[in-house]
């Protein structure tokens, strides 16, 4: 059984069938339990018998319940239309009894009542995220972007149709102290996006292993949401201008991008170590950032040297992209910030939440919690 929510498994759907099963099953074993006891009474009366009707009540429903105490109404071995009627309780208020306990039990212990409670609380997590990341398919690829989503304590939803990749993404979140919302579904279908707040969202990242579906996202994405900034993986690399042209923001192929990693290794080694080294450090989670400076930012208008980044949060910055899309490495301390630059900075996660703030970027986190 599924852990994750299931857009097409709509949980009013879900609800309405699971009472449906207990009411009709109740209905059921109330129609057998009252026209056996009825049938008792009447049959009683013919026969000049002297059960009350609270005898007849509980002689039906120690027979449906096959407790058994034997015949306790006076003088029925007499009468065989009796016997008829007490097999008829037996057989038709067992199969009553045995449907409507299967019913009760699938609703509270084998998991329609989780699944529906679980797909609520699911949904409600979505409604209350914005400025979150939606990231479609984690196979090999989306496994390791949700690994590093989990670390910059980026908020996202996750999409896939398969439940063993979600289950290995909550896995990984509940080691981080945070479980990411998760929908199993095909991230092809709008409904699907719709589900994951797409809308609200500012990025999505799709790494399916189809290029047809990753345009297929793209497009459809791009017209919900025209602001989003999309990064979709290639897999051919003949691909990518494709995808960009769909409306892809960024594009990368593994294949190349492990290629040029290869011959990092060989020409630069200690700068692949470093960055390697430097990923790996989860005590401190040091990580290459961007700051991004709105309009009203405290920082606009003032010089590299007089923010007091350095002093206030010890992250070093390396570049500034300006308004304009053009970088400057290793700015000088009399660059005078505009609105609109990002700063990209080396700081560890608690560096970067504070330089934010001295920033007023309101890119949003989540708090990981320490796992118990």
């Amino acid at each position: 059984m599924s852990t994750h929510f299931q857009p097409d498994q709509d949980q009013g759907i879900l609800t309405t069938h699971a009472a449906r099963r207990l009411f009709l099953s109740g209905i059921y074993t109330l129609v057998v339990f009252t026209v056996g006891t009825l049938v008792l009474y009447g049959l009683g009366l013919q026969a000049g018998k002297e059960w009350s009707l609270f005898d007849c009540v509980y002689f039906a429903m120690i027979t449906m319940s096959t407790v058994g105490y034997g015949e306790t109404l006076l003088g029925m071995e007499t009468l065989t239309s009796i016997r008829l009627v007490t097999m008829f309780l037996i057989v038709g208020g067992m199969g009553a009894m045995v449907l409507f306990a299967s019913n009760i039990t699938a609703f509270f212990i084998e998991g329609d009542i989780q699944r529906i409670w679980r797909g609520r609380r699911t949904v409600k997590a979505i409604e209350n995220m914005s400025g979150h990341v939606v990231l479609c398919g984690v196979g090999q690829t989306g496994f390791h972007v949700a690994r590093e989503l989990l670390s910059n304590q980026s908020p996202f939803v996750v999409i896939d149709p398969r439940p063993e990749p979600l289950d290995r993404v909550l896995a990984l979140g509940s080691e981080r102290g945070w479980q990411p919302p998760t929908i199993q579904g095909d991230a092809t279908d709008d409904d699907v996006l719709e589900r994951a707040g797409i809308r609200r969202a500012r990025g999505l990242v799709t790494t399916i292993g189809r290029d047809q579906d990753n345009l297929f996202i793209i497009v459809s994405a791009r017209q919900m949401n025209p602001q989003l900034r999309i990064v979709s993986k290639a897999v051919q690399p003949d691909s990518i201008s494709k995808l960009e042209r769909a409306g892809a923001d960024g594009v990368v192929a593994p294949e190349m991008i492990g290629g040029l990693r290869i011959a990092s290794e060989l020409v630069r080694p200690a700068v692949v170590t470093f960055l390697d080294e430097m990923r790996k450090d989860t005590d401190r989670n040091i990580r290459i950032e961007d700051i991004h400076l709105p309009q009203d930012s405290p920082l606009v208008g003032k010089m590299l040297r007089d923010t007091g980044i350095r002093e206030q949060t010890q992250a070093l910055v390396l570049a500034i992209r300006g308004a304009n899309d053009e970088y400057h490495y290793n700015p000088p301390g009399d660059y005078s910030l505009e609105p609109g630059d990002a700063l990209v900075v080396l700081a560890d996660q608690e560096q970067v939440q504070h330089l934010r703030q001295i920033c007023g970027d309101p890119t949003p986190t989540v708090t990981l919690q320490s796992p118990a």
